[in-house]
């Protein structure tokens, strides 16, 4: 049991009292009823009676039970703990397992107010199992910095015959809330389709507030309207406990990062839209599924886009990691090995690393990666990583690498196709083990002050640009100027005169010439009509230091 348990009592059954019975038990108490509102006065909240604090008693609010007209007030100075848990009104009555009302305040200007939704089993009039309690909300309402919202998934409550397993879930539905005190949701069951929801159509966690994701999963979104959360305040995820941002059905969800996320369990983003504005991410990467958008601009995160096609615009900044990871994903019951990044049709900009990687074993796991429509504008560090042949990256967007930038190829192939541009004002490499291939009308141009490094580890062990023209589009084009940089690495060291096919021509095009050769190599451009064609580098002996 979690420690608001001790705050909870069973489900007692209550019969109707009238508003003259309210109204002076009110007078009693002495406490001021807000205007307007359904104000909490039961237990601690200024009752001399010893009733007990549940939501579905009449005499613990100033005009009975609260209804979708009434604007809840539990806002009475005090340490106390309202429950909503299910109630009955009378014995001819179904359950009643949520409150549909107009609005909430909770918190008081001094002590500290809770309301506990307890997820509770009930049954209804027609003797099933209802799995879920509930507060409904249609006007703007306020958790003030006293209040706590505790949204309680439990295993209590009784079901029916022959039904599921007792408990349910706790939800907070529509309307727009402004959080400036504590939200807590915690799950004792994991039985499927119990946990926690939050759908309001607009949540702000303002600065000082808390959203604490204790344990079992929190779903935010909305099943109705377009559901916005706004952080400000701070957003932990506790160990082993998750958070899931997506609509439930026709909608769209999008959240909003300008303060502190501690991600200590698991938060996944699928089908909405992730606005990394400012702020931090600690703990865990944030994972990005299918359909879902990363709106980057500012603050440290590390995300992880791993299923189907997915969006990434706006600025990745330094100290952030944005990670493509090419897994197999079902659609109309077919399996496709790949994940999409697409800018959108935008430019990108890249301060931090952006990293394409296509994992998997043969055919049998993992997945390519496809980086598409738009442009990056790269300051930062681009990796191309493949860890088997079976799998490819795909450059169908255009690169604009800066002087500050970095795009490396370290393993397998990377496939520049589509007709896509890079332009490379800083520095690109290939490792020993891989080949950058430009294909299908795509260009590469080496800027005089761009240096294209290639890694040699062997006489047949050596990264490579391969300038195709297989089908349609035209052939692939490299341009050089800048300075070719081969390097030995593993220690190993050619023959004097040793040639490596550094560009290898298979139906594509090289143009122009570096202006300089560096590491003991000069460069071969006599084998372009060779057969197979080439453009090389000779290695040469260094000279021998005079004595």
């Amino acid at each position: 049991m979690h420690w608001t348990r001790s705050l909870l009592s069973g489900v007692t059954l209550f019969g109707a009292v009238t508003l003259a019975t309210s109204a002076v038990q009110l007078a009693a108490t002495g406490v001021a009823q807000a205007a307007g509102c359904d104000t909490w006065y039961g237990p601690g909240g200024g009752a001399s009676s010893a009733t007990s604090g549940l939501w579905g008693v009449p005499s613990n609010w100033s005009s009975g039970i609260p209804t979708n007209t009434d604007d809840v007030c539990i806002t009475v100075p005090g340490t106390y703990t309202v429950t909503l848990a299910p109630w009955s009104i009378g014995t001819a009555d179904p359950n009643s397992n949520g409150g549909n009302v107009n609005s909430l305040t909770l918190g008081a200007t001094t002590g500290a107010q809770t309301l506990d939704v307890v997820g509770q089993a009930s049954i209804s009039n027609s003797n099933e199992t209802i799995n879920n309690v509930f507060v409904n909300l249609v006007a703007p309402s306020t958790i003030n910095a006293t209040g706590t919202l505790i949204l309680d998934s439990t295993n209590g409550g009784t079901p029916a015959g022959g039904t599921p397993p007792s408990g349910g879930s706790a939800a907070l539905n529509t309307g727009s809330i402004t959080n400036y005190g504590h939200v807590i949701t915690q799950v004792e069951d994991t039985y499927s389709g119990k946990g926690t929801f939050i759908g309001a159509s607009s949540f702000i966690n303002e600065p000082g507030a808390t959203l604490q994701v204790a344990s079992g999963t929190l779903s935010e979104g909305n099943d109705v309207n377009t559901s916005s959360f706004t952080n400000l305040g701070t957003v932990t995820i506790a160990p082993g406990a998750s958070m899931v941002v997506t609509p439930n059905s026709f909608s769209s969800t999008n959240f909003t990062n300008k303060s502190s996320v501690v991600n200590k369990g698991s938060l996944t983003v699928n089908t909405a839209t992730w606005a990394q504005s400012a702020g931090s991410i600690t703990g865990n990467t944030v994972i990005m599924e299918s359909g879902s958008t990363l709106a980057d601009a500012a603050g440290s995160a590390k995300f992880l886009l791993n299923y189907g096609t997915l969006t990434v615009t706006g600025t990745i900044p330094r100290g952030q990691t944005v990670t493509v990871l090419g897994e197999p994903y079902s659609y109309q019951g077919n399996v496709y090995n790949s994940t999409t990044a697409s800018l959108g049709g935008t430019q990108v900009v890249n301060n931090g690393h952006l990293i394409l990687e296509a994992p998997g074993t043969g055919h049998t796991s993992g997945g390519s990666v496809y980086l598409t429509d738009g442009v990056v504008v790269n300051n930062g560090t681009i990796s191309a990583v493949v860890l088997d042949p079976a799998w490819s990256v795909h450059l169908q967007a255009g690169v604009m690498n800066h002087h500050a930038g970095s795009l490396s190829v370290a393993g397998g192939q990377l496939l520049q196709d589509n007709a896509t541009k890079t332009v490379n004002g800083g520095h690109v490499s290939v490792a020993a083990s891989a080949s950058f291939v430009i294909e299908e009308g795509s260009t590469f141009s080496n800027s005089s002050s761009a240096t294209t490094t290639v890694q040699i580890a062997g006489a047949k062990k050596f990264g490579q640009f391969g300038l195709a023209g297989p089908c349609c589009a035209g052939p692939g084009v490299f341009t050089a100027r800048g300075t070719l940089t081969p390097v030995l690495v593993h220690g190993y060291k050619p023959a004097k005169g040793k040639d490596f096919p550094l560009f290898a021509l298979e139906g594509g095009k090289f143009a122009g010439r570096f202006h300089s050769i560096a590491r003991n190599f000069t460069a071969d451009y006599k084998s372009e009509g060779a057969s197979p064609a080439f453009v090389g580098a000779i290695y040469r002996a260094p000279a021998r230091k005079v004595k």
